[in-house]
């Protein structure tokens, strides 16, 4: 059995242009992502969460594009057609990957970030490391709240232990714990697919179990202390139904953050941005219009 880092093949940059939009290489590897919108407009930087790549996003990006904002959106190390580096998946690595490919793009000054699950405390840390960057943040049922993690996940923090369950089932328990993210995983019977593109790579499992391990995902007190303490607008948006990052987690946030603004989605899970992309619009634009 091979390691979680070499269990398939390599995601070259020749066979991922194949397949993708924009690429940017940068010092730990090449990135993908997608710049759209008029270059004029406020830029928003979407970012996904733990296991998902950008392609969460989709239903979304077609609103705030339209409503004149410049989006960009990108695939984390590990994931999507981004480059897997064998590195530790931590709070130091996702953020140098958002200053580094923002530096690539020259996209400079103040922006608007966006979060969904991991990815809201990736930008919550962002904007508490650069708060001279950033407007506005949007937390989309954020990690790192005080969530009670699946005995799954304890299990795959184990050193040795952790790696060869994730080489015997991982595919697996992945595949099947993707209708727990929705409240109707029945109507979206792509999203499957989607997902399941990025596991045929190496580096994926490896880089996944490392970001388990090394990211706050449980709680992170520190992150929302600092964000709360910037005095920048905050949104948080959840779905009614979300199982992972549970509604009653925006109870921790409105703690540690008292100006949230919060919204909850009706009919939703907990990737409420794929499942209600046309309510988050509904609900994010105007806080949006607000910070231009």
């Amino acid at each position: 059995m091979r390691g979680l880092w070499e269990d398939g093949p390599h995601l070259d940059l020749a066979r991922a242009r194949e397949q993708g939009r924009g690429f940017a290489e940068l010092k730990e590897g090449f990135v993908h992502y997608e710049l759209s919108g008029p270059e004029d407009g406020t830029l928003i930087v979407l970012v996904h969460g733990m296991a998902t790549p950008m392609f969460i996003w989709d239903r979304l990006v077609p609103a705030l594009v339209g409503e004149g904002f410049r989006v960009l959106r990108y695939d984390q190390y590990g994931r999507g057609l981004s480059a897997r580096p064998r590195l530790d998946y931590d709070q130091d690595l996702y953020d140098g990957q958002l200053v580094d490919l923002l530096e690539h793009l020259e996209l400079r000054g103040e922006f608007l970030v966006a979060g969904l699950s991991m990815g809201g405390l990736i930008a919550a840390e962002f904007a508490g490391r650069h708060p001279g960057r950033v407007r506005g943040v949007c937390l989309v049922a954020p990690a790192g709240l005080g969530v009670e993690l699946p005995w799954s996940v304890h299990l795959l923090r184990l050193p040795w232990i952790g790696d060869w369950v994730m080489q015997l089932v991982g595919k697996r328990v992945l595949l099947g714990a993707i209708p727990k993210n929705f409240h109707r995983s029945e109507r979206f019977p792509e999203f499957r697919d989607l997902f399941r593109k990025q596991l045929e790579y190496a580096g994926f499992f490896g880089a996944l179990v490392s970001g388990l391990r090394r990211m706050p995902v449980s709680t992170a007190p520190e992150t929302y202390h600092r964000l709360a303490s910037l005095g920048k607008p905050i949104l948080a948006i959840w779905g009614r139904q979300d199982r992972v990052t549970p509604l009653e987690n925006s109870d921790a946030l409105k703690s540690w953050c008292p100006t949230v603004e919060l919204e909850i989605i009706e009919d939703a899970g907990h990737v409420v941005v794929y499942e209600q992309a046309e309510s988050v619009a509904a609900a994010m634009i105007p806080w949006l219009r607000r910070l231009r």
